[in-house]
């Protein structure tokens, strides 16, 4: 399956070809281009929070920044923008790392990873070791910006532990309480009418576009995709029926294409990349 969508990269400029082609497709419309590089053609498409058991203490690990160095926080006006923070420290948060720019997303995919073995390809007998083949998912889609409301009440709820008060009313007062909805809303939401516009909401997954204020993210043109995954255990009443956190793997916000960076090649295409600037020095000042 993976082999048959997979566009193989061997230089830069092949590379700049195909986005071109994909770019092309795009012409007048209002939507974004993005990328992830990962070096390794195995791994999962998830966020950090999703590895191992950090989904349970997400509120816990959320806070324990704003207790040690408030300082840093104080002109922080929203919780998306801690998340960002927290991400660019390199803690667990709900955010994966993408990039507008493909140059960068192909640095990070041609990133050594180390030798691993593969099978040879219709001759399962056969192994061989190889510096781990790389990979770039793209996708297009519209970006939502630091204030929407989709973002702001996900970015909410991933600082509030839903262990036990998670009933759909009482997380909707802490959103309320927290400043993410207005009351209005919290009322309409608990409502037999409307509730499935905010679980619509919180079972999604987002593009976001962050404010610029690292050094990093705007070398590295980067944008996030923030993830929902939130499950709606339904009840007999709707506002007592409980929000629990969920896990997806997000390659399926990716187009089923997708580029792949043979290890042989990736050394080369680094020493390319590096022509054009763009590089360890460059993209971590």
């Amino acid at each position: 399956e993976m082999e048959k969508y997979g566009i193989e990269i061997a230089s830069v400029s092949s590379f700049i070809d195909e986005v071109n082609k994909i770019k092309y497709d795009l012409c007048g419309s209002n939507e974004e281009l993005f990328f992830r590089g990962q070096k390794t053609d195995f791994w999962n498409v998830i966020p950090s929070i999703f590895r191992s058991n950090f989904l349970s203490i997400e509120h816990t690990l959320m806070q324990v920044p704003l207790f040690k160095a408030p300082y840093e926080f104080i002109s922080i006006n929203n919780d998306f923008e801690i998340m960002t923070k927290y991400q660019h420290y390199g803690m667990c948060t709900r955010l994966l790392d993408l990039t507008t720019n493909p140059l960068v997303a192909l640095y990070f995919a041609c990133e050594e990873y180390g030798d691993v073995c593969y099978k040879e390809i219709g001759d399962e007998e056969n192994t061989k070791t190889q510096e781990a083949n790389g990979v770039i998912f793209f996708n297009k889609k519209y970006s939502a910006s630091t204030n929407d409301i989709n973002i702001k009440v996900i970015s909410s709820l991933s600082q509030i532990d839903l262990s036990n008060d998670n009933t759909l009313e009482s997380i909707l007062r802490k959103l309320t309480e927290r400043q993410a909805i207005s009351k209005e809303l919290e009322d309409r939401w608990k409502s037999k009418e409307h509730y499935e516009e905010f679980i619509n909401i919180i079972q999604n997954n987002y593009i976001v576009t962050p404010p610029y204020n690292n050094e990093r993210l705007s070398r590295q043109c980067g944008m996030f995709l923030l993830a929902g995954c939130f499950n709606f255990v339904y009840t007999e009443s709707i506002s007592e029926s409980s929000i629990e956190k969920g896990y997806k793997d997000l390659r399926d916000e990716f187009d089923r294409k997708f580029f792949h960076i043979s290890g042989d090649n990736k050394k080369a295409v680094l020493e390319e990349l590096d022509t054009y600037n763009i590089n360890e020095a460059n993209l971590f000042p």
